[in-house]
């Protein structure tokens, strides 16, 4: 039997590309199962905005929880001390961003229910493609985890 890796063993270049994967992943999966249900069901596109019950809501929904995702982020990663080591600071980034992903993810995977089962309208497919751009933006990169936590030199290195 396999045995998996302990994450907080491995080195920081692994640990982030565990979170690179993960990230990715999520971002595959809500597309591959867009895609599944679009090609096995097609369904025919109400292309009016403003009819249905959640074409308004579904759109400000994914808006205000790309706001709150973005906000609890920063608020937790500022919370992290500076003196933190680069393996803390990568479980942190880990941590802050499963959280920040998983918020976009819900309401993005609710809208891509909301649309095949209740109401095909364009605006709820918005809301899903806009929390899938969200996901994008928000992909781990060195540099960004570089910047955003305060490397030096010697950890980016390390990364890289």
């Amino acid at each position: 039997m396999l045995q998996q890796p302990n994450f907080e063993n491995a080195t920081p270049k692994e640990m982030f590309k565990a979170t690179q994967i993960l990230h990715f992943s999520l971002i595959l999966g809500a597309t591959v199962m867009f895609l599944l249900l679009w090609f096995t069901m097609g369904t025919p596109m109400n292309m009016n905005p403003m009819d249905g019950t959640f074409s308004l809501i579904m759109p400000f929904a994914m808006v205000a929880i790309v706001i709150l995702a973005l906000n609890l982020y920063t608020k937790n990663r500022n919370a992290i001390p500076k003196d933190a080591t680069l393996t803390e600071k990568l479980i942190a980034f880990r941590q802050i961003s499963l959280m920040r992903w998983a918020l976009i993810e819900g309401v993005t995977l609710l809208s891509l229910m909301l649309f095949f089962f209740h109401e095909a309208n364009i605006s709820i497919l918005f809301a899903f493609s806009l929390g899938l751009f969200a996901m994008a933006i928000f992909r781990p990169t060195v540099d960004g985890f570089a910047d955003e936590f305060d490397l030096n030199q010697q950890e980016r290195n390390q990364l890289k």
